[in-house]
């Protein structure tokens, strides 16, 4: 290595490390810490209307539960049964800064947001025949 490459890896390095060290969170880190609350976090689309005495009846509901290490467990309520599935999930951000969000095989545009006291996450699916047909699908936590 060439002693000026060298030094220019070496300024870059001290520059970089203090940044780090300091604590600069990326608009990714961001964005899996508010999806994730820093360990799991669930999400509600549909509260769960469930039957008593039996632990997996219900009328309806809808939740995800977003895992750091990559997973998302998601419980709806399928002909008056709660079904819980787990799949990997991927965050991108697009060159415009969009969120992408890919669970399983779907993508969505993901944004979130706050209303009041209640963080939202709004999943958009546009169809690839029919950009003009979009799908939103928002998602609520609330602190308790």
């Amino acid at each position: 290595m060439r002693r000026s490459s060298l030094l220019t890896l070496l300024f870059s390095v001290f520059l970089l490390v203090p940044r780090v060290a300091a604590g600069q969170v990326t608009p990714y880190q961001r964005i899996v810490d508010r999806l994730t609350g820093g360990n799991e976090r669930e999400w509600i689309f549909q509260a769960f209307d469930e039957h008593l005495g039996s632990d997996d009846s219900c009328r309806e509901g809808e939740s995800y539960r977003f895992k750091t290490n990559n997973t998302v467990e998601i419980e709806k309520c399928v002909n008056r049964r709660i079904v819980r599935t787990q799949h990997r999930w991927h965050l991108a951000l697009s060159s415009t800064g969009k969120a992408m969000l890919t669970i399983g095989s779907d993508t969505y545009q993901a944004l979130l947001y706050s209303q009041r006291d209640v963080q939202l996450l709004r999943l958009r699916k546009t169809s690839p025949r029919r950009p003009d047909l979009t799908i939103d699908k928002v998602l609520r936590y609330e602190q308790y």
